[in-house]
């Protein structure tokens, strides 16, 4: 995209409600992943905030042949939250929030390459997943806990300093 465009998605971004601005912990940034792709488990700092995903891009993943039971695609492009929720990317413009205080992590399977719904031109080249991920402050803070948070964690000057 052009930095048009991406001056456009910052207006955006900065207009979401509950958006965690004035805090180290809050940020916004774009994720890319391709094929093969396993990101480990891991979990956000602190219980604070909730994170948004946005898909900007994603392949079309045609249906597995393998055996695996309805409702277990074992070699899907997913998200993984705790130890049992599965979320699974579908299409462009789907959206949800986790909790990144818990355990999580992602996995794009290179099995995926190979079921992809382009033509065989396009699958010279990997298929990216792409997301705009943002920070939101957790629904149950306080007006005056977002505010002592923002004062105990400014955002570091560079950040907070720049413009875009």
């Amino acid at each position: 995209p052009s930095n048009e465009a991406w001056r456009e998605v910052l207006d955006l971004v900065r207009n979401i409600p509950e958006l965690m601005d004035g805090c180290l912990f809050g940020n916004a940034m774009v994720s890319r992943i391709y094929p093969g792709t396993l990101i480990e488990p891991h979990c956000g700092p602190t219980n604070v905030r909730h994170r948004l995903q946005f898909v900007l891009e994603m392949p079309i993943i045609l249906e597995s042949k393998s055996a695996n039971p309805p409702g277990c695609k074992n070699d899907s492009l997913s998200l993984f939250v705790g130890e049992n929720q599965r979320i699974s990317w579908d299409e462009v413009d789907d959206v949800f929030v986790f909790d990144d205080s818990f355990i999580h992590s992602v996995t794009y399977p290179k099995s995926i390459q190979n079921r992809v719904g382009d033509t065989p031109k396009q699958l010279k080249r990997p298929l990216p997943r792409t997301v705009l991920i943002v920070d939101l402050w957790h629904p149950d803070l306080q007006e005056i806990e977002r505010t002592l948070l923002q004062h105990l964690y400014p955002p570091f000057p560079s950040a907070a300093t720049k413009s875009f």
